[in-house]
């Protein structure tokens, strides 16, 4: 597979890339974190929707199990 987080290429054949941290970290500060998955079969596409991620979401939900 080749994976693309934020429009940069992590993976090519399933194999890792040399990754620019500096210029990552600044990209997953964005609001929306674009994930591109191409696993060489076809075409197809989705839309996910998440929820808050924040410091405080995840305390209050590790404070609890199911």
């Amino acid at each position: 597979i080749d994976l693309y987080l934020c429009g940069r290429q992590m993976t090519y054949d399933g194999q890792g890339l040399l990754l620019d941290e500096p210029d990552m970290r600044a990209a997953l500060s964005s609001e929306t974190i674009p994930l591109k998955i191409d696993l060489k079969i076809g075409a197809g596409k989705a839309t996910i929707w998440t929820c808050d991620m924040s410091h405080e979401y995840v305390t209050i939900n590790a404070e609890y199990t199911t």
